[in-house]
């Protein structure tokens, strides 16, 4: 019978049934047979306890470990507060015991309970723990005999102090990158260490970029060790304060060398003794070839702190001129004329001044704080003043107008002032005329003059009526001369002073004489005239 296709899917149900069910067996045998063979390797590694490192024997791959030793010390981990706790003390001399890196990556504290010594190789020991904040009795901890200490907090960038002071360096070769990438240490005391056998120090505080100070001062580098990188990207990037032992010291600029942002190449003395503190450095500043060369020479005399910069961190100020041109008007004795203020105009500027770290001293041009006022706009100097003062001169020149000008601008930031000093001529005022008598010509003795018996008065004495003073008046001729008429002779008032009391005195004595002498002649005219009628 041909099977139908209902027929056909029953079949192949039937069939992954049954492979599913071996399938299931299989596995079982599988789980069952790695059993076995786990337990007797777990069996070997007992009976032999060199086979695999010890941290490892009580912290296998698959479980989560919480207690264990490291050589003869004893430790617990809190996984709920991440705290890694040696409970014990002892001894411990291998490196590859210290795994804590593989089996408490999140590890954030670190406690010692009792005195511990570690010996021989133990670099990298608490290494590459980046949630690590802090230590506790870290001061418990030997390391007198420990001959290699390389690396030992190298990556723990979160820890942000240790207590060093047992941590006694006298019998260790190499310490290099011992604190590198501890970005977040602020501060750390290394006066206990002993560096006299030391060889090599590079990049031993690589990218602590938190750190603000450091004191080497107790360091040994009489056996020039290698110094690459020791302080490379080191700070914030601003300043740095470093502590460094008196004598030679080979390969000063190579301590500073590196990448990243905090490369100084500005370094002061602070100069303690001449007063200077960290805040103010009084010693000379130097470059990093000049800074090298100083300790290559034979360095400073004793233990001293230096100041780091970064290139190019220079001291900007800006500053502030004013400059006026102050136009004086004054008399020819120098003095003010009164009621005359002076013309002021004021002009303002503005630059910066940069101090570069070694103290160099630049300034950039004056610059007008309003571009349209560049100069000292011209000015018209008045021509008279008052009606009384004329003629103005500058510097002796006759002058209508003060220039236009662009002052000229010291270096200073002292106020700059330039005087004008405009000088009047004073006008002399006009009199007002005054009458003098005329002295007739004959010599200014001021008496009459009796020419063959002419007469002439040089001033009208107001008979006539006429009240003016500035009139003449011929007189008769006298002794029968001929009647010719003398030509009046006119004063010029304008010109001859009053006369004084004896000078009026004498002509009123001529005037009275002169007007006898021609009554007398009148009478005897007229007595004549009758003589000749009878």
């Amino acid at each position: 019978m041909t099977q139908t296709r209902i027929d056909r899917y029953n079949q192949y149900l039937q069939e992954h049934q049954l492979k599913t069910k071996l399938q299931k067996k299989g596995l079982a045998l599988s789980l069952t047979s790695l059993a076995a063979f786990g337990g007797i390797g777990l069996t070997a590694n007992m009976m032999n306890g060199s086979a695999v490192p010890e941290a490892y024997l009580s912290a296998s791959a698959d479980t989560t470990p919480t207690t264990g030793k490291v050589g003869t010390i004893s430790y617990s981990y809190n996984d709920s507060t991440k705290t890694l706790t040696f409970t014990s003390g002892g001894e411990a001399n291998d490196a590859g015991k210290f795994q804590f890196y593989q089996l408490f990556p999140n590890v954030e504290h670190i406690v010692f309970t009792n005195p511990v010594s570690l010996s021989g190789n133990i670099d990298t020991a608490f290494a590459y723990l980046p949630s690590l904040k802090d230590f506790t009795g870290f001061n418990l901890v030997d390391v007198s005999q420990a001959d290699v200490l390389a690396q030992f907090f190298q990556g723990d960038s979160s820890l942000k102090s240790v207590d060093l002071s047992n941590f006694k360096t006298g019998k260790a070769t190499e310490i290099e990158s011992m604190f590198q990438g501890c970005s977040s240490l602020k501060s750390v005391d290394v006066s206990t260490f002993d560096t006299s056998n030391i060889s090599d120090l590079i990049y031993m505080f690589q990218n602590c970029t938190s750190l603000k100070s450091l004191d080497l001062s107790k360091f040994n580098f009489k056996n020039s060790p290698e110094l690459t990188g020791l302080l490379s990207n080191t700070g914030n990037g601003q300043s740095f304060y470093l502590k460094l032992p008196a004598g030679v010291i080979f390969g000063v600029g190579d301590m500073i060398s590196g990448s990243g942002d905090a490369s100084y190449s500005y370094f002061t003395p602070v100069d303690e003794t001449d007063g200077g503190t960290l805040s103010n450095p009084k010693g000379r500043t130097m470059t990093e070839d000049d800074f090298s060369q100083y300790f290559a020479n034979g360095g400073s005399k004793d233990a001293e702190w230096y100041v780091l910069n970064q290139s190019g961190k220079s001291k900007v100020v800006n500053q502030e001129k004013t400059v006026k041109r102050v136009i004086n008007y004054k008399d020819v004795a120098g003095n003010a004329i009164a009621g005359q203020n002076p013309t002021v105009q004021v002009l303002k500027y503005h630059r910066t001044e940069t101090t570069d770290p070694l103290g160099n001293v630049s300034d950039s041009d004056w610059t007008p704080d309003d571009a349209s006022a560049a100069e000292f706009a011209a000015v018209d100097v008045p021509q008279t003043i008052d009606g009384k003062y004329v003629d103005p001169k500058v510097n002796g020149t006759a002058s209508t107008k003060i220039d236009a000008e662009k002052p000229s601008l010291d270096k200073t930031v002292n106020e700059q002032d330039e005087n004008v000093d405009v000088v009047y001529s004073e006008q002399a005022p006009t009199p007002n005329p005054t009458p003098t008598p005329n002295n007739g010509g004959n010599g200014g003795d001021n008496k009459p003059a009796n020419n063959g018996g002419n007469v002439t008065p040089n001033a009208n004495n107001g008979n006539d009526g006429s009240g003016s003073n500035g009139t003449s008046k011929t007189l008769p001729v006298t002794n029968g001369a001929s009647s010719k008429t003398q030509k009046p002779v006119e004063r010029n008032q304008n010109n001859v002073l009053p006369a004084t009391a004896e000078e009026s005195k004498k002509e009123n004595s001529l005037l009275l004489l002169t007007v006898g002498l021609a009554a007398t002649t009148g009478l005897m005219l007229l007595t004549k005239s009758f003589g000749k009628k009878d």
